[in-house]
This record gives C-alpha cells, sequence and structure tokens, in this order.
C-alpha cells in the first residue's frame, strides 16, 4: 500500500528473516538489507534486487550457506578473519557491532 503510494518502503531481516526479506524484495521491487543470510536461489522473484544487499560475515557457516544464490554478490565483514566462532560470526549483535564501527 505504501510502497504503491510512492513512499519509500524497505524490508530487512536476519538469517531466515533476511532470506525471506531478499525473496520479499525481489518479489516486489522493494530495496534493503539481509543480515547474515542463506541465498534464496530460485525462491526470489523476477526482481534484479537493485537497492537490495546482503551483508554476511565471511566466517559464517550458516549465513554463507547457497552463497552464490543470492540476486547480488553479498558483501562480507571480515573482522576478526575466519577463526571467528561460527555462534559468533552468525550473531546479529556481532553484526550490529561490525556495522556501527563503520563511518
Amino acid at each position: 500500500m505504501y510502497h504503491e503510494q510512492g513512499c519509500d518502503v524497505m524490508v530487512t531481516g536476519h538469517s531466515l528473516g533476511g532470506y525471506l526479506a531478499e525473496v520479499v524484495a525481489t518479489s516486489l521491487g522493494l530495496a534493503g538489507a539481509g543480515f547474515c543470510a542463506p541465498g534464496p536461489g530460485f525462491h526470489n522473484g523476477e526482481g534484479d534486487g537493485r537497492g537490495f544487499v546482503t551483508i554476511n560475515h565471511e566466517a559464517d557457516v550458516i549465513g554463507n550457506h547457497n552463497h552464490d544464490f543470492h540476486v547480488q554478490p553479498p558483501v562480507y565483514i571480515v573482522d576478526g578473519g575466519l577463526l571467528v566462532l561460527p555462534w559468533t560470526a552468525h550473531s546479529m549483535a556481532e553484526m550490529a557491532q561490525h556495522v556501527l564501527k563503520r563511518e
């Protein structure tokens, strides 16, 4: 409804929520961001994904599942390298800290 009225509408989510946000964004032509999200592949809509970005930690084995199946290539956080513990690399609280320390 708001998108049709010309309002800027964005979707976002973490993990499965990021997966679903990408599906919704590509299906409805919305912008947004997914964090620590696996690639939806054929579940994505027909949209080209402009305005949607996936941000994953390079050590996140959950979020990087099907990483080649995002509509756009993911942006990777490399803080801590590949030796970050899996549950830490997939944590939204940790991701928020990585994002907040950037300008």
